[in-house]
């Protein structure tokens, strides 16, 4: 029972480590009041000692633009923790985060990345769209 317990925490900790690196690509942004091009989303990740960090990240958009400031979640089993909060999930293929108004996901499809960002209230939405590619 042991043995299963290892190796599955062993597999889980292989497999999320398949976000780590550099990643960047274009995309698109869709608004309640217009649409547009990215021609740059990026991200710098690293999952490492049950930790995932964001290093680096953001998008040029149009008028849009904006950057993710360094942050440090913990992993504990497929939960991401911020604070001792769960505030998103990963798996070997998928990486989410949420809070309030924000949401990101991210899947891996084959060589890529595909990245979705979501910021919606009661009046207003922002969804942004890209596929990247590791550096």
């Amino acid at each position: 029972m042991k043995a299963i317990l290892f190796l599955s925490t062993l597999i889980l900790s292989f497999n999320s480590y398949s976000f780590s690196g550099k990643w960047e690509g274009v995309g698109e942004f869709k608004t309640h009041k217009s649409n547009g091009e990215c021609s740059n989303i990026y991200l710098s990740l690293r999952v490492k000692n049950q930790k995932l960090y964001i290093l680096e990240g953001g998008y040029s958009c149009d008028f849009i633009n904006a950057e993710y400031p360094p942050s440090v979640f913990n992993i504990d089993g497929n939960n991401l923790l911020y604070k001792g909060r769960r505030v998103g999930k990963i798996t070997n293929s998928q990486l989410t985060l949420s809070k309030e108004e924000f949401r990101l996901r991210l899947e891996k499809e084959g060589s890529q990345l595909i990245y979705k960002e979501i910021w919606q209230d009661n009046r207003s939405y922002l969804k942004i769209k890209g596929e990247l590619e590791r550096l």
